[in-house]
């Protein structure tokens, strides 16, 4: 939060950011076509076509396993695949998570976009990092922005307009910076999903130990 708000700045960087629309960096924001699905399938399980779930988005993330299989008839239907260096942003969603963006690492041509997800068309000479801003969106400060914007008359569902997010006003720092940021943002990710899978290995291997030893398959010396 401190990084991304400039209150901590990284060895080297000084001066002021600038506050600038989000539409100074991005031109528009281009929504998928919903399409009928196979229930229980997904396109990471088959190797068919698959439309992103509004799950597939949280705290600056990216998950493309969030998918079900698309039906065949619906195929030619589907037009916006996930592109490298783009955000993908929830625009319709339960009031927690309208307004989730997770960063694409890579192009991902056999999923495709629902009308409730948006992905970001950047102008060409923004300078904007992608990754940077993807985490800048889900900080704090920025989601409860966001959150502000959403409006809808269901309690469950809320729905942000595409004016209104292009008009929020964002603190853009110069893009070495946010390079700098995103890098090490980016570093302590990798460290904490290193530190998660080795817990999770820890688990599993006390719920076998458990296992040999509460059914005698294993016995104390």
């Amino acid at each position: 939060q401190q990084l991304l708000t400039g209150q901590t700045r990284l060895p080297g960087f000084q001066g002021e950011w600038d506050s600038l629309p989000l539409a100074s960096v991005v031109v528009d924001l281009d929504a998928g076509v919903s399409v009928n699905s196979v229930a229980g399938a997904s396109c990471s399980s088959s190797g068919d076509p698959g439309i992103l779930k509004t799950s597939c988005v949280a705290d600056g993330t990216f998950d493309p396993d969030e998918n079900k299989l698309i039906d065949p008839h619906d195929i030619d239907r589907a037009r916006l695949s996930p592109r490298r260096n783009t955000l993908i942003i929830s625009r319709m969603n339960t009031p927690n998570l309208v307004g989730a963006v997770g960063f694409v690492e890579k192009d991902y041509p056999d999923l495709f976009l629902p009308d409730r997800l948006w992905m970001t068309r950047f102008r060409p000479d923004s300078g904007v990092h992608p990754k940077w801003l993807a985490y800048l969106m889900s900080s704090p400060s920025a989601k409860s922005a966001i959150k502000d914007l959403a409006s809808g008359t269901s309690g469950s569902m809320k729905n942000i307009a595409k004016r209104d997010l292009l008009a929020l006003s964002l603190d853009f720092p110069p893009t070495d910076e946010q390079e700098a940021i995103a890098t090490v943002l980016s570093d302590m990710d990798a460290e904490l999903s290193l530190l998660t899978a080795r817990r999770d290995k820890t688990r599993a291997l006390k719920q076998a130990m458990m296992q040999e030893l509460l059914t005698g398959r294993t016995r104390l010396l």
